[in-house]
């Protein structure tokens, strides 16, 4: 049995009796979400949230964040703009994706994709709260994936202040600025592209750095 190494994974092993290797995502997105675990150990400007034990920030910017784990590449995108504008989300389900499916936690909406790729891969695609994770990963990581992205995305709170300076001070001043990854349209050249934004910017990745 795959080792289950993040305390949050031991919590809702626990309290909801799910096992993450054999749950069903649906499984996973109920209880994970509805844990209410609401520590913060990870700062940005204008958001927190709680980053889970073996993962590691490598580059960040006001709205940008590349995270590792220890095989993986995870890509957070936070939308500050739509965030501050209390712009409504709207999502649609894929039909023809591996997995495609609308979710609402604390009233709000979010939407879950994955996309099955060449190489026994699969693209997992989520989008809650003004934010989106995406990251490509083997079938048997899909679950553990799961879990690590709607522990960050559900923990995510914005700090009002700091989001309405960076507006003022035009860092960030224009949807048309902002990239665009609130589509339903998941592919294998999508990530890359989204890859590529921080192939000059990544620090060395470090397994005992502390955030």
């Amino acid at each position: 049995m795959k080792k289950i190494i993040l305390p949050l994974l031991i919590l809702v092993l626990m309290s909801g009796c799910v096992r993450i290797d054999s749950a069903s995502i649906d499984e996973l997105i109920e209880v994970t979400m509805s844990s209410k675990y609401d520590l913060f150990n990870h700062q940005n400007k204008g958001f927190k949230y709680y980053l889970p034990r073996e993962l590691f920030i490598v580059s960040d910017d006001e709205y940008n964040e590349v995270i590792k784990s220890k095989h993986y590449d995870y890509y957070l995108y936070v939308d500050l703009v739509r965030y501050f504008n209390k712009m409504e989300e709207v999502f649609t389900e894929n039909s023809s994706l591996y997995y495609s499916k609308i979710f609402e936690y604390k009233e709000r909406k979010g939407i879950l994709n994955i996309a099955s790729l060449e190489n026994e891969e699969y693209l997992i695609k989520a989008t809650y709260n003004y934010a989106t994770i995406q990251v490509k990963v083997k079938e048997n990581d899909i679950n553990e994936a799961v879990v690590n992205i709607m522990v960050i995305l559900s923990s995510i709170q914005y700090n009002n202040d700091v989001v309405k300076n960076l507006l003022e001070e035009e860092r960030i001043n224009s949807l048309d600025e902002q990239v665009n990854v609130f589509d339903n349209n998941l592919t294998d050249d999508d990530y890359l592209d989204f890859e590529e934004e921080y192939e000059d910017n990544n620090e060395e990745y470090n397994p005992d750095m502390i955030n």
